[in-house]
């Protein structure tokens, strides 16, 4: 790497430190959304009442589940142009994002490196070229590009017609993908409008659909739809529909998702899920040559999230994050973070095709990583939303936390490629051992025994268990369906 492109990838590192602040602090000035009241009817008093008068949403309202493209960086120069977009959630005082009763909204942004600082645009709510603004209950935004540098956003969110119900606020069925292009100068939406939404249609789909992975490859765009069958489709983007009748070929997808099953084994959790988060970037291309010929790989890299229900019990505790801690007036609502009944962890998966076979596969995984500059610790909500390649060497990834804040941190391909391992022989090479109290979130790497922690320290390669009542009562037993919360790590670099 010459001068010029270190000082360069230097210069964008430093504009980047205070990303995820600078991007949750940015959107708090922006007025209350009066735009919501496209949404009200006759029919529904509640949402009326609530829309008409502007003072009972709150202003100060959170913003999270970041996602971010670049418009720039090429011919290994870093990006220096960013567009973001976060999910804000505005809610009546007194109610809380806890019972989600309230109003979204998307917000955009422009971050420009220049000199080692962010020069940000003014933020913006997102809206339609007619005027329009998303739904009300659009969740969760991603900004992706196809195979032609277009910057597409996705969201799910119910029929566009749907109104929420104060008798029952988290009656979110049959939510779908929808979609538009971004006008990446004026920040509008130019597919659609908000009565008629584009919807993204796959033949699998089902009533509820929210972790897609969109991904491009030499003029053909894919959309991931599951990790566990492996399904992949192309999508024709333009046209708004699938391109082939049926999804794409995959390997034997047992051996794709070993290392899934291998990681549930560790978590003894049988329906923990693994589901997607980021769009995939391309990482890289290579050739292979054994005795049954010459093969040809292309390889994406994504960060997902596992979620598992989970009920804190033990040593485990989790601290009410500042701003849900403070809109809420009862004080049964300051648990919120501890009785959210799932804990989610994020990882690194790659999908590789082989060009000539035409077939697709999960290559690597790694463990389940801590994100390394979380607000709180431990945390229980980390949803990973953006993935940019800032060089060779280097990846900028977005995530919320919280569902309260905007983060991000910077990881080396030296240390993805240090935690991700061979899917097929996920585990096989850990021999050591790591002890973990009983309770303690799965992303917590620092807890030191006290003789009162319950505790399990599982004794590979075999499949007995330490098991620690207290510290002066101890048992060795078979792995069975207890909750088992030892884990082992192959390195230090934050996998479990």
């Amino acid at each position: 790497m010459g001068a010029q492109q270190t000082k360069a990838n230097n210069e964008v590192l430093k504009a980047l430190q205070d990303l995820d602040d600078d991007f949750t602090d940015k959107f708090q000035g922006l007025d209350k959304p009066s735009w919501f009241h496209q949404y009200t009817s006759s029919n529904n008093k509640f949402l009326k009442d609530l829309l008409d008068n502007s003072s009972k949403l709150s202003k100060e309202y959170e913003v999270f589940n970041p996602a971010c493209v670049p418009f720039n960086g090429h011919n290994g120069h870093p990006p220096t142009e960013f567009l973001l977009l976060g999910r804000g959630f505005h809610s009546p005082p007194g109610s809380g994002t806890s019972n989600w009763l309230g109003a979204s909204s998307q917000i955009v942004a422009k971050c420009t490196v220049t000199n080692g600082k962010c020069q940000w645009t003014e933020p913006k709510y997102l809206k339609y070229e007619d005027g329009s603004h998303l739904h009300m209950d659009a969740e969760d935004p991603r900004l992706f590009q196809i195979h032609d540098g277009s910057v597409l956003c996705w969201w799910n969110q119910p029929p566009p017609k749907w109104q929420p119900d104060p008798k029952n606020p988290g009656n979110k069925t049959h939510r779908s993908i929808y979609y538009s292009k971004v006008n990446v100068n004026t920040f509008e939406l130019e597919w659609g409008k908000a009565t008629e939404p584009w919807q993204a249609k796959l033949d699998c789909q089902k009533d509820f659909e929210k972790y897609w992975m969109p991904f491009s490859y030499k003029g053909i765009d894919y959309i991931c739809y599951d990790l566990e069958p492996l399904t992949i489709y192309q999508y024709d983007w333009v046209k708004g529909k699938q391109v082939k009748n049926g999804p794409e070929v995959v390997e034997d997808w047992r051996q794709n998702t070993k290392a899934f099953e291998q990681m549930r084994k560790f978590f003894n959790k049988a329906d923990a899920k693994f589901s997607g988060g980021t769009p995939g970037i391309f990482l890289q291309e290579f050739d292979y040559v054994d005795s049954t010929g010459s093969f040809h790989f292309v390889e994406w890299l994504f960060v997902g999230h596992i979620w598992i229900n989970h009920s804190p019990t033990g040593a485990g505790e989790y601290k009410a994050p500042d701003r849900k801690k403070d809109i809420h007036l009862k004080k049964q609502h300051n648990t919120w973070h501890q009785d959210y009944p799932k804990q989610y962890v994020a990882f690194y998966f790659t999908i590789t095709l082989e060009t000539k076979s035409g077939k697709f596969f999960i290559d690597r995984v790694s463990r389940g990583v801590g994100m390394p500059n979380a607000k709180y610790e431990p945390t229980k909500i980390i949803f990973p939303t953006g993935l940019v390649r800032l060089s060779e060497e280097l990846f900028l990834v977005t995530y919320g936390e919280a569902d309260c804040y905007c983060r991000k941190y910077v990881v080396k391909k030296s240390d993805l490629d240090h935690l991700l391992q061979k899917s097929g022989t996920f585990a096989e090479d850990e021999k050591h051992l790591f002890l973990r109290a009983r309770g303690l979130a799965y992303d917590n790497m620092h807890w030191t025994p006290s003789p009162l922690d319950k505790f399990n320290l599982i004794m590979k390669p075999s499949d007995l268990v330490l098991d620690g009542i207290q510290a002066e009562k101890l048992q060795v037993k078979h792995l069975t369906g207890d909750d088992n919360q030892a884990f082992h790590f192959k390195n230090n670099a934050g996998g479990m």
